[in-house]
């Protein structure tokens, strides 16, 4: 679990860098309960993901290296 943990902690912050801007008001509303909401927070919060990809190619790329498929 220690080992998965230190491979997967990049990418988490990486992707932690959006979470503020994208699901702070969703948060601090308290608006969990709001389907509509939650699903474009989401959205956007995988929209920026996606735009950013290509600037953390490197550390995505590391990722896929150390991904085992069973």
């Amino acid at each position: 679990m220690a080992e998965a943990a230190k491979v997967w902690e990049p990418i988490v912050e990486s992707l932690l860098a959006f979470a503020p801007g994208q699901l702070q008001d969703l948060l601090v509303t308290s608006t969990l309960r709001n389907r509509q909401a939650v699903d474009t927070a989401l959205r956007n919060f995988r929209s920026q993901v996606v735009a950013a990809r290509k600037h953390n190619r490197s550390t995505y790329d590391v990722f896929v290296d150390q991904v085992v498929f069973r």
